[in-house]
């Protein structure tokens, strides 16, 4: 047991291959989607600053909390999965349900390429270690997970910095959900002229360097997710819903600029991240399906532990055991008693024969 201030244990399987994963993956950040259907909210603390996550080695991963909401019965939290293997399965263990401080840090969750993350349930806050926060005021709302930014034509403006600087040809991902309110062009991420990525007529549009990739439809009204993947060798791939949609040949220029999201843009935008990584297609594919909860993670057992006895599964069984089940235990009982008992006479018969043999 990892903490004996944690109450609660909870099994989480993670299964890389069905998720989309093909290749040995060093680091994934995955989501936990919970409800009430896998955990007890009424043991959480209301800000989750009492969970903790454990790896298959039994050690703690970093993890941070997107959203608690208690009365609705959901949270999102994200953890950061480490040597995610196709093939075979990880177990990764929950454990909240007591007096704990949070240990939740956002920017280990995510690896050193990684620079930028927007859930937006912190305002505009930059979940990465590189503070490239949004400037200025972020309307929120409901969205994919926890809250999402809601816009109406007018970017969010995200200010040049070091850290966000490329050189010439440099690899990148560009990865977000989108909910169109209507069909409509609208620019959801760029820098400058040489970077951005896009809907028009009601497809994804990118543009590298000048040069145009475009399909795969963006329906209003529902949750797509996007990606852009420029990679090492001039090779610019285009993604919907996980799926390669396009492809070109162009070079990503240096950029230096300013971020931008959003801009003319109308519907709400979640979970943004911006990595200098050409990220594996199955990588992005696993992303588009894990990030809704489907195919990476599978919730398990519950375990309860009152002090230092663990009670989980002994409980389980003792409340569940039927009439039946009690006469079958009773009469097991009996015969073991029996047992032990002919054991101690043959062996006190047999050492009384063997001193008499002595004597004799």
């Amino acid at each position: 047991w990892f903490d004996d201030k944690l109450s609660v244990r909870k099994e989480i399987v993670v299964n890389p291959k069905t998720a989309g994963i093909t290749a040995p993956t060093a680091a994934f950040p995955f989501a936990l989607r919970l409800s009430e259907q896998t955990v007890a909210f009424e043991d959480l603390a209301e800000d989750g600053a009492d969970i903790r996550i454990t790896g298959p080695d039994g050690k703690r991963v970093e993890h941070y909390v997107e959203s608690v909401d208690p009365k609705a019965g959901l949270a999102v939290v994200w953890v950061r999965g480490a040597g995610l293997n196709p093939g075979g399965n990880q177990t990764y263990r929950l454990y909240y349900g007591g007096d704990a401080k949070s240990v939740a840090n956002p920017a280990a969750v995510f690896d050193g390429s990684e620079l930028l993350a927007l859930d937006f349930s912190d305002g505009g806050a930059d979940r990465t270690k590189n503070g490239n926060a949004v400037q200025g005021q972020v309307q929120t709302g409901p969205g994919f997970a926890g809250q999402s930014a809601r816009l109406s034509g007018a970017p969010l403006r995200i200010a040049a910095s070091t850290s966000l600087n490329a050189a010439a040809g440099a690899p990148f991902t560009l990865m977000t959900w989108v909910n169109p309110a209507q069909a409509g062009d609208g620019v959801l991420f760029s820098r400058g002229s040489g970077l951005s990525l896009g809907l028009a007529g009601g497809q994804a549009v990118a543009r590298v360097g000048g040069v145009q990739v475009a399909g795969g439809p963006v329906a209003p009204g529902a949750w797509t997710h996007l990606a852009l993947v420029g990679r090492a060798g001039g090779q610019v791939e285009l993604y919907v819903g996980g799926r390669l949609v396009g492809r070109g040949q162009a070079a990503t220029p240096a950029l230096a600029e300013e971020v931008l999201v959003g801009q003319g843009f109308n519907g709400q935008i979640d979970n943004l991240r911006y990595a200098a990584a050409d990220r594996a297609p199955g990588y992005v594919a696993a992303v588009a399906a894990s990030d809704q909860g489907r195919g990476l993670v599978t919730f398990g057992a519950e375990q309860t532990r009152s002090g230092k006895f663990e009670l989980g599964y002994f409980m389980t069984v003792i409340t569940n055991v039927t009439i039946e089940g009690w006469v079958v235990i009773g009469l097991c009982a009996v015969m073991l008693a029996l047992a032990v008992w002919v054991m101690i006479t043959k062996s006190a018969l047999v050492s009384r024969i063997e001193k008499q043999n002595e004597a004799f």
